[in-house]
């Protein structure tokens, strides 16, 4: 209970940062989990919690093992483009200190449905992606069925959950807006 109240405050916290719409002007608690929706410029987003998995748990007492949905928080957007395209965007090198742009495919993978479809990056958005890294550590960055999303896997508790989602999200806007703009906008 002492976390879904943390929880509350940070999804209102962020809503209120972000102008965003906080369920009908309140946070709800479980089953209803909190969702926060609003615009980043003219895009839309939606933050909410998502299931990811299912978790096993074993009690040696009373000998029974059990099953729990693991939860986290996911950040998504609506992109449209003119290809059916899924991509995955991950850091899979760690570092500590800024890197230039010229070496973001050492410590950056990009996965593409497409084979004969190139991606490439501004070395300003490269810039924003490498940051994003730096500030919040290992990400992953989807693109499945139209829809561009990230998780933070930690959830969203205190305030530094809340600056590593803002920025999550400003991000996220500059990488759909890059899309569109170089895939095309599907009429």
């Amino acid at each position: 209970m002492y976390f879904q109240k943390k929880e509350i405050s940070a999804f209102k916290k962020l809503g209120e940062m972000l102008n965003f719409e906080i369920n009908a002007g309140r946070v709800k608690l479980a089953p209803n989990f909190p969702v926060i929706k609003g615009y980043i410029g003219k895009r839309f987003f939606v933050v909410s919690k998502a299931a990811d998995g299912k978790g096993r748990r074993y009690n040696s007492y009373s000998k029974r093992s059990s099953s729990r949905t693991k939860w986290i928080l996911k950040i998504s957007t609506k992109i449209h483009i003119a290809q059916n395209l899924s991509m995955e965007l991950m850091s899979f090198n760690n570092f500590k200190e800024p890197i230039s742009p010229a070496e973001f495919g050492k410590y950056f993978k990009t996965r593409i449905s497409s084979q004969d479809l190139n991606i490439n990056f501004s070395d300003e958005l490269k810039k924003d992606l490498i940051q994003l890294y730096l500030d919040t550590g290992i990400y992953i960055i989807k693109l499945k069925k139209q829809v561009l999303y990230t998780s933070n896997y930690h959830g969203l508790i205190n305030d530094k959950d809340v600056e590593h989602c803002k920025k999550k999200l400003e991000v996220l806007a500059k990488l759909a807006d890059h899309f569109e703009g170089n895939m095309g906008v599907r009429a």
